[in-house]
């Protein structure tokens, strides 16, 4: 792996007037991911005792806050009217018609296989309310909380069973698996009052994040089918969001995705696009909407695939990365109005030391103000996860002095 010298790093750090002061690092807690790990090492649901030892060891690594995942594919795991615990998703959320049709023997249906399921219910019973115990745990610990909100990734989720007029779909009706519109009042105004019901656990904040497993599924329509969904639409539902948080101070963290578009490709990563979103990030810092933005969230900075060559990004011989197309205007627009992270990529075990410190000196080079790693389960599960933490944290403090 070949990475610039530190003075390079702090001098350009510099020159882009970035982040100034300690760097965040906040750590990504897939609940469900954690409950399923936990029940293949020991056979038990997820305890008030297990969530005290993950957030006191993120907090000694350095960590400065977490992103909780509230409703992974749209089933929670706290007391709730708008949305199915893992009882009632079975029973009616993996039936739905518009989910089934298209799962793969391979690849989606595998995610709730019987020790998923297993897992899920035992933890309902050790931890009634998984969010008002991490969110007490990580005050206890001087950790940021922030709710972890996937706006498109809901593949059981209550609402987009029960209410397929309510998404994405063909101009003759085909509809894109459990994928909300945004550009339907009903659909926005669903999502909105499902927020309100974390009010009351108090976090930091709130981190709309741009997963959707459900571009895993295998797609027929042909490229475009969907559309696009214009940025004025999708704007207006993040401007109300905010606008819903700003009397409780809550601030929004808005994943957000390399040449102003998210791209739903099927498969993931190729070049088939079958839905856009429009991300007019720009207009987000200036109309305060956002607090802050993960830059490239859930996109590989350091690798060519079929989402960058659908956004006009190719490997031209150069030997430049996408990193190198598209970070830089980021924190050149923002000049500090709004916090701006790095998306870690997925952590596996063999290159999870160099993945991290690269991402380390990406964040210096260009004066971002801290990571979101992705994720516990594999920072917990692999040898000396914590340690690679730590370090990071070590490298970034070195930079500020």
């Amino acid at each position: 792996m070949k990475i610039r010298s530190l003075a390079f790093v702090v001098s350009s750090a510099a020159a882009l007037a970035g982040a100034a002061g300690v760097r965040d690092i906040y750590i990504n807690v897939d609940f469900c991911d954690e409950v399923r790990w936990n029940w293949n090492r020991t056979g038990r649901g997820y305890t008030a005792e297990t969530v005290t030892n993950l957030l006191r060891r993120c907090r000694e690594s350095g960590a400065t806050g977490i992103n909780l995942r509230s409703a992974p594919l749209g089933i929670v795991f706290h007391p709730s009217k708008r949305a199915w615990h893992i009882d009632e998703a079975l029973e009616k959320g993996v039936h739905s018609p518009s989910v089934v049709a298209r799962l793969t023997e391979s690849n989606a249906f595998g995610r709730i296989a019987q020790k998923t399921i297993d897992s899920f219910s035992a933890t309902m019973k050790t931890l009634p309310d998984a969010v008002a115990e991490f969110a007490a745990v990580a005050k206890h610990e001087g950790l940021k909380f922030n709710i972890w909100v996937d706006i498109h990734d809901e593949m059981f989720g209550k609402f987009t069973t029960e209410h397929p007029e309510c998404l994405v779909r063909t101009p003759d009706g085909r509809t894109f698996p459990a994928l909300r519109d945004y550009g339907n009042e009903m659909a926005v105004q669903d999502k909105l009052a499902e927020l309100e019901e974390y009010f009351k656990y108090r976090p930091d904040g709130f981190y709309f994040c741009p997963s959707c497993h459900t571009r895993h599924m295998k797609i027929d329509e042909p490229d475009g089918a969907f559309g696009t969904l214009p940025a004025a639409k999708f704007t207006d539902f993040l401007r109300r969001a905010k606008d819903s948080f700003r009397p409780h101070g809550f601030t929004l963290t808005v994943g957000t995705a390399c040449g102003g578009v998210l791209n739903f490709c099927s498969p993931h990563f190729s070049t088939h696009v079958k839905y856009r979103i429009e991300h007019d990030w720009k207009r987000w810092i200036d109309e305060k909407i956002v607090d802050a933005l993960v830059v490239a969230d859930y996109e590989r900075l350091h690798e060519f695939d079929g989402i960058w060559t659908s956004k006009g990004i190719r490997k031209d011989g150069s030997g430049r990365l996408p990193i190198d197309y598209c970070l830089r205007e980021f924190p050149t627009y923002a000049k500090g109005r709004v916090k701006l992270y790095y998306f870690s990529t997925w952590l596996t075990g063999p290159t999870m030391e160099n993945t991290l410190r690269r991402g380390t000196y990406d964040v210096l080079a260009y004066g971002l103000d801290g990571m979101f790693i992705h994720e516990a389960m594999m920072i917990e599960g692999l040898p000396g996860g914590f340690e690679a933490v730590a370090r990071m944290r070590a490298r970034f403090d070195d930079a500020n002095r």
